[in-house]
């Protein structure tokens, strides 16, 4: 017999955020490609600010994703069979689609710059019907130039691999011993910051072992137990004086956002350095992510109008994450056309996708078998 989740409208602003948040960093990826961008302060004051601001996102849907689905109480399989079929198809379809899109935009047009209205950091490739097959044949061992915007997808389904392995230990473990967990998961989060100012290989790992005194404690598991362990404490820390969390995430963002700066000052800086203060394991990212996760669930929503708005996140917010990327292209487009001032262009943009990618998600859920195109 099924079980019907109560619905927690909190948890529903969390999901808000998050959503926003992955806009918004794909937003100022774009505004990042302008031309009027090369040299400008102005430009990189604002895309450094507000992508700072987007770094807590992805572990805000991985935090979620731990409170409400854990400890698994069902069969492994059976949960793999209902989680994955969610997720899987409409990954392949939107996967597919990024992929053939700007061969579909070639053939029609033979605008290259077409192709990157939509996708800013596509190279100088032909999009050819044989290269754009063999990007296809490559989609079930990453992303590509295209589709990076569904790495998430992978890590996901990563996630939901190993949840029924560890919810018979997190349904019997103490509060105690999750801690204990965590505080080695938290210790792991230093390592990128090792690794780049200290030595390149840590605690065990060299050219011909990666697998380190932290590896299986480190990564996104870690937020989806910390999710858990804020569920099973009913009240956790900060939460009944979030006010104090306003503190840790100014904190925590301003270390992220003059870590990144820093980084971007080195007109040598790597990919690799571009992201060091942004990776979504390191604790400056979890902290935000924590900060922002204790504002939220004290929220409290009595509108019922505003109640049934916020859960369709929970039906649409998948597909919206799936088609969001597709969007922001036209829209940047008539910003820039419109002299939008950058400070006000970046978010502007960020809800304007926000609200046409609810929108269309809400339009393909009205068509039969929706569930392969939005989860």
């Amino acid at each position: 017999m099924k079980t019907q989740r109560a619905y927690i409208p909190w948890i529903d602003v969390v999901r808000t955020m998050a959503i926003l948040g992955v806009i918004l960093c794909h937003v100022v990826d774009t505004v990042m490609t302008a031309p009027q961008a090369a040299g400008s302060e102005e430009y990189t004051l604002w895309t450094e600010l507000y992508k700072t601001l987007s770094r807590p996102s992805v572990s805000l849907f991985v935090l979620i994703t731990g409170y409400l689905l854990l400890p698994v109480k069902m069969d492994s399989v059976e949960f793999y069979k209902k989680r994955l079929t969610r997720i899987l198809y409409p990954f392949l379809f939107w996967s597919v689609a990024y992929t053939m899109l700007p061969w579909v935009i070639h053939l029609f047009t033979q605008s290259h710059d077409l192709i990157r209205m939509f996708f800013p950091y596509y190279g100088s490739q032909e999009p050819t019907l044989s290269y754009t097959l063999m990007e296809v044949a490559r989609i079930p061992l990453t992303f590509n130039g295209t589709s990076y915007p569904l790495w998430y997808v992978y890590m996901l389904i990563g996630l939901y691999f190993f949840m029924p392995v560890i919810s018979p230990w997190l349904e019997k473990s103490n509060k105690r011993e999750k801690t204990i967990f965590l505080t080695i998961w938290g210790v792991s989060l230093f390592i990128p910051y090792i690794r780049a100012f200290v030595m390149n290989y840590a605690f065990g790992e060299s050219e011909w072992n990666e697998f380190g005194l932290f590896y299986y404690f480190a990564g996104f598991i870690g937020y989806i137990v910390m999710g858990h362990w804020m569920k099973q404490s009913g009240r956790f820390p900060f939460q009944k004086k979030f006010w104090l969390t306003i503190p840790v995430f100014l904190l925590s963002y301003w270390i992220t956002y003059e870590g990144y700066h820093f980084m971007m000052l080195d007109p040598n800086v790597t990919p690799e350095g571009m992201e060091l203060f942004f990776l979504f394991c390191t604790p400056n990212v979890m902290l935000m992510t924590y900060a922002l996760f204790v504002m939220a669930s004290n929220v409290t929503i009595r509108s019922e109008a505003v109640n049934r708005v916020l859960s369709t996140l929970s039906r649409y917010g998948f597909g919206i994450y799936m088609v969001h990327y597709l969007l922001i292209g036209p829209i940047d487009y008539v910003l820039v056309r419109m002299m939008v001032p950058v400070a006000v262009h970046i978010p502007l943009c960020t809800l304007l996708v926000f609200v046409a990618s609810w929108m269309f998600v809400s339009v393909l859920g009205k068509l039969p078998k929706s569930k392969w195109l939005i989860g």
